[in-house]
């Protein structure tokens, strides 16, 4: 079973690549700066691109967890917010990134569903069913009423309905 590993430097090279691409597109800065200088600058600028994209691609593979994706992508948590700060495109990019973490989730309660598991039922119905009236509020009853909650018995392939 072949299976790609992606690796802290496999993170960066990529990145490294899409970095020289899109800043090969890039139109030059308008100021006039010193030949040395001037790629002084651009090689700072490009290793930023480049741990960007190295973070934002350890975001999507830790599903938003920022510890792990910093430790992956080579920087510290500090650097990672100073970019969301100062660099909206950066702080865009990984706002987009915050619903893979939630797709995740919820692909992860639809398997439990298909599994018949009971917890994952009740709580998609309760989030999801709430105008067929399935919503109950934190003490188990119906908000509208207070009746107790309806228990659900489950023995083997036998199934029964139980009022408290």
């Amino acid at each position: 079973m072949d299976k790609k590993i992606t690796t802290k430097k496999n993170i960066q090279k990529n990145a490294l690549t899409k970095a020289r691409k899109a800043t090969s597109t890039k139109e030059g800065a308008t100021k006039k700066i010193a030949p040395a200088k001037t790629d002084t600058i651009k090689k700072q600028q490009l290793r930023t691109e480049v741990k960007k994209k190295a973070m934002l691609q350890a975001l999507e593979k830790t599903l938003g967890i920022v510890t792990q994706a910093c430790k992956l992508a080579g920087i510290s948590r500090d650097q990672h917010f100073e970019w969301l700060k100062k660099d909206e495109k950066y702080a865009a990019d990984v706002d987009d990134l915050k619903n893979i973490a939630l797709d995740f989730a919820e692909s992860k309660l639809h398997v439990a569903i298909q599994k018949a598991n009971v917890l994952a039922i009740i709580y998609y119905l309760n989030c999801k069913g709430k105008e067929r009236g399935y919503s109950k509020n934190a003490e188990g009853f119906d908000d509208d009423e207070k009746t107790p909650p309806t228990k659900i018995i489950f023995k083997e392939k036998d199934c029964r309905v139980k009022n408290s």
